[in-house]
């Protein structure tokens, strides 16, 4: 597994480093013990796979579910705000001027980190950590279209840009609502849309 706190360094992970190339128990306590610390975990296609498949690994080996944290993905956010030719990571990355991700070779890679092969794990491992790269480019260039992205300055007591966390927040009039209205919030610094206080309606 490969991750990064935003703003963070990467975190790259294989079972060779747990001692065990054949059992993936420790990498899987590994990773539920990073996803126990997150608020928010970004994917692409993490909803309906990536955590559908670390659930499976983490249940076979006694785990018990990970503190519940926000989830953004990627995938869901190209589908419902875009229309792009491909919604594949490696597709948006292209079309939006990005880095790429990095080639495998194909299945026979898996194959040698299956047979133990140092040099393929290593190459694994790189094309992992390429992978968080080019999501984290990917993320933040699609999250200032999110309609209800999580408010990350609220984890922190302090209010700011829900996506990038900038105090250069402008009112920009108001959201009607059922029950009145509530204001809405530009920031200046990544343009992300947010609504704030509400003003009920005097009936």
């Amino acid at each position: 597994w490969s991750a990064k706190w935003k703003g963070g360094k990467h975190i790259t992970k294989g079972m060779p480093d747990y001692g065990d190339e054949f059992d993936d128990k420790a990498v899987t306590q590994a990773l539920w013990e990073l996803l126990n610390e997150a608020d928010v975990v970004v994917g692409h296609n993490i909803a309906k796979f990536d955590l559908k498949k670390f659930n499976t690994r983490a249940i076979i080996h006694g785990l018990k579910p990970f503190e519940p944290a926000s989830v953004v993905d990627t995938l869901k956010l190209a589908r419902a705000k875009f229309a792009f030719p491909s919604n594949r990571l490696d597709a948006l990355a292209e079309i939006l001027g990005l880095e790429r991700k990095a080639q495998t070779g194909g299945y026979e890679l898996w194959e040698r980190c299956e047979q133990g092969d140092p040099q393929a794990w290593r190459k694994m491992k790189a094309y992992c950590k390429q992978d968080v790269v080019v999501l984290e480019q990917v993320y933040n260039k699609l999250a200032t279209y999110a309609t209800n992205h999580p408010n990350l300055p609220a984890l922190q007591e302090r209010t700011g840009c829900h996506v990038c966390g900038s105090t250069h927040v402008q009112r920009r009039g108001w959201t009607p609502t059922p029950t009145g209205a509530r204001r809405r919030l530009q920031c200046i610094d990544c343009s992300h849309w947010m609504t704030g206080e509400h003003k009920k309606t005097e009936r």
